[in-house]
């Protein structure tokens, strides 16, 4: 149990800026990073006995396959229609002065500040990846493909885009790790 909350530590700062690189803006006023990196700390606990990987590659990929589930099901839950953040109205744009809310209900400065230094460090670590990493991460992450559409378009199986993808975010990790430690 208590190795298991060292080894999963050892992944929150990356997994939290895989979250909240992928979280839709209309969405971060609902859920941050951090709450999707917890409910995917406490399904890893939980379903760590079907861990069949053996590998630290294996392990970081089984976690971030256990994120982008969790992501796909925030997106589901709140773009339902009568839960689409995008019909929401601020209580500051109608209604009577006296329940008109501050300006400062979007994000703080610092939080924008925070935002654009974790943006910037990943953006880095991306650059430092040869192109064929960035490559499938962009097609991964950015285009969310599948990992059988991004073999096609590498000209590679879906098993090695799968390999291929993993390593890249092995190797993304350490470049995000060797930069915290500057």
């Amino acid at each position: 149990g208590s190795a298991l909350g060292e080894l999963l530590e050892k992944y929150r700062g990356y997994l939290q800026l895989v979250a909240e690189q992928q979280i839709d803006p209309p969405l971060r006023a609902k859920v941050g990073g951090s709450d999707l990196v917890q409910e995917t700390f406490a399904e890893a606990h939980r379903d760590f006995p079907q861990f069949r990987g053996v590998t630290a590659n294996e392990f970081h990929a089984w976690l971030l396959q256990i994120l982008n589930r969790n992501l796909d099901d925030v997106r589901r839950r709140f773009g339902r229609q009568k839960r689409d953040v995008s019909r929401e109205v601020s209580q500051s744009a109608g209604g009577s002065p006296a329940y008109r809310l501050p300006a400062a209900l979007g994000a703080s400065p610092s939080s924008l500040v925070r935002q654009r230094e974790r943006d910037a460090e990943l953006e880095a670590a991306l650059e430092r990846l040869s192109d064929g990493q960035r490559e499938v991460i962009d097609l991964r992450h950015r285009l969310d493909l599948p990992f059988a559409e991004i073999g096609e378009r590498l000209g590679i199986s879906e098993e090695a885009a799968k390999k291929r993808w993993s390593r890249a975010i092995a190797n993304l990790q350490r470049h995000l790790e060797a930069n915290r430690g500057r």
